[in-house]
């Protein structure tokens, strides 16, 4: 069990973001609160156009869902090059 409190809140910070994106996947988009949404809940920027068209939403959340997981795999990739990078300056 991780014992750095600020590794932990991280690790939880991601545990909730693919949860969010799960969540947009699925359909069950919630409101930025974390509440549930009202009568348009998972209808996301397309309640506010006033279209009902289920599929056009589920392909859009999925398309920001994946751009959203790349952007979030390029950072970790960079706080890894930079873990490696810390590590390796430490063994020598």
């Amino acid at each position: 069990m991780e014992m750095n409190p600020v590794v932990v809140e991280a690790e939880e910070a991601v545990e909730a973001s693919v949860a969010a994106f799960a969540a947009v996947l699925t359909g069950r988009e919630v409101a930025p609160s974390g509440a549930a949404g009202g009568p348009d809940e998972g209808a996301g920027c397309w309640a506010a156009v006033g279209t009902n068209d289920g599929l056009q939403r589920l392909a859009d959340g999925a398309l920001d869902a994946l751009a959203a997981v790349a952007r979030s795999e390029a950072k970790l990739a960079a706080v890894k090059a930079q873990a490696v990078s810390l590590s390796s300056c430490l063994c020598k």
